[in-house]
């Protein structure tokens, strides 16, 4: 993770990572990053996937899309992500209405 400057956005977070995937949908990509932090779990349980890491899709301009294998910082915005378990596709978390 990337240490906030003093002026930063607490809603937003850069986290570096490894791209996996791009696929293309006409003029977007979507692109498939691996990050350095552990995968989320739901709250109460405990991480049975030890070493498992998170992964992040996002769209970007197809022009715009990296190569599978670059390493990629992204940031997030912690107030608009919405967040899934990956081996069950049960929604973790939503933003608030409006997003």
């Amino acid at each position: 993770m990337i240490e906030a400057g003093r002026d930063a956005d607490p809603g937003r977070v850069a986290l570096p990572g490894i791209v996996q995937a791009v696929d293309y949908t006409g003029p977007y990509a979507v692109v498939t990053v691996e990050l350095a932090v552990p995968a989320a779990v739901r709250p109460g349980e405990r991480a049975d996937r030890r070493g498992a890491q998170a992964r992040v899709r996002t769209r970007v301009p197809g022009r715009e899309s990296p190569q599978v294998g670059a390493s990629v910082q992204l940031e997030i915005d912690a107030t608009r992500a919405h967040v899934f378990d990956p081996r069950t596709g049960i929604a973790l978390h939503h933003p608030a209405a409006g997003y």
